[in-house]
């Protein structure tokens, strides 16, 4: 692999060529179809994976079969690296590719070597980390304060802009918004009915903006 290709990587745009080869050394490509998937919640000793082409879901399940998608990200992005730091490293969420997607992986020994050889690695990793628990602290704080509809409004509001619709189906709205089905279609429903959105052909298209971000308050 080329070194440049390296920087396409948010934790390793900064670094030198000296650097990016001592990565490189200790790195290998996977390749993953669309659907596959790559990681399992609660497996053992798994390394830290860099995304060079393509996007993963990262999601858990409950013991009712219930998805909750945590994440989605794209090239440039990287995940599973808090398990290079713990003892066991245990997955705590599963991924599966959800396009056709080439990985950097790093076993986790060869990454903490690496973290300690590479100064600037150091304030890319915390960064990223740091990145992720504000991620996270707004998924619970939806899933405790906010009701379904508050949030579906949350996130139709941050993944549309005016004017522009969401492709997602139903079911896959309510595993990124922490529900059901049913609850996300009686919400949408509501939304209809006060004018806030309309439907087109399994579009969802926003009407009125300063509405929809009013409800994410209520």
């Amino acid at each position: 692999m080329e070194i440049q290709k390296l920087r396409g990587i948010k934790h390793f745009s900064g670094l030198t060529n000296p650097d990016l080869k001592k990565i490189l050394v200790r790195a290998g490509v996977v390749e993953k179809p669309e659907g596959k998937e790559i990681l399992c919640a609660g497996d053992l000793d798994t390394p830290a994976y860099f995304i060079l082409k393509g996007s993963v879901k990262v999601f858990r399940i409950n013991p009712d079969g219930r998805e909750q998608t945590l994440i989605h990200l794209s090239a440039g992005d990287v995940f599973n690296l808090p398990t290079v730091f713990l003892e066991l490293g245990r997955s705590p969420a599963s991924v599966t590719a959800l396009e056709d997607s080439v990985l950097l992986s790093i076993e986790r020994d060869d990454f903490r070597m690496l973290v300690n050889e590479i100064p600037g690695l150091n304030l890319a990793v915390l960064g990223d980390l740091s990145s992720k628990l504000e991620h996270l602290t707004e998924v619970v704080h939806d899933l405790s304060l906010r009701n379904v509809r508050s949030r579906l409004a949350r996130f139709l509001f941050t993944h549309s802009s005016a004017g522009k619709p969401s492709f997602l189906t139903q079911e896959q709205i309510a595993q990124q918004i922490g529900s059901t089905r049913e609850a996300v279609n009686r919400a949408l429903r509501e939304l209809i009915k006060e004018g806030i959105i309309r439907t087109d052909r399994h579009k969802i298209i926003i009407l009125d903006q300063v509405r929809l971000e009013a409800e994410i308050q209520a």
